[in-house]
C-alpha cells in the first residue's frame, strides 16, 4: 500500500523540521515546505490517535531514491487514480487538493 512521506516529531523538534527530515530520511529528496494544506485528526485504531498535518513542499535537490523504510517510491498525478493508499485521510486529502477543495495556508 501506498502513503504521503510521514513520521513522529523528535524531541525539541518543530512540526515544519520534522517533516524536511522526514521527506529526506524517506526519499532522498530536500524540500521547501510553502504552506500547510489541512490539518486532521488521525484515528487508525484506538490506542493511536495522531494529528496529521499535510503540507505543500517544493523539491529543491536531490534524487528519488528507495530507502530501507520502503519497497517502492513514485510520482503520481494529482488528478489521475491513486494506488492502493495505506491510509484513508491521505486518500481523502489528496482528492480534496485535487478537486481545489482545500486552501494553501502560507506559513509567513
Amino acid at each position: 500500500l501506498w502513503a504521503t512521506p510521514s513520521g513522529y516529531i523528535e524531541y525539541n523538534e518543530d512540526f515544519i523540521s520534522a517533516a524536511v527530515r522526514e521527506v529526506r530520511e524517506e526519499t532522498g529528496l530536500e524540500v521547501q515546505i510553502q504552506s500547510i494544506l489541512h490539518v486532521e485528526s488521525a484515528f487508525l485504531a484506538p490506542q493511536y490517535h495522531f494529528l496529521t498535518i499535510y503540507l505543500l513542499a517544493r523539491v529543491i535537490s536531490g534524487n528519488l531514491t528507495c530507502t530501507e523504510e520502503h519497497s517502492a517510491l513514485s510520482w503520481f498525478p494529482l488528478a489521475g487514480s491513486l494506488p492502493p493508499m495505506a491510509f484513508a485521510t491521505d486518500a481523502a486529502v489528496i482528492a480534496c487538493l485535487a478537486r481545489g477543495e482545500i486552501q494553501r495556508m502560507p506559513l509567513s
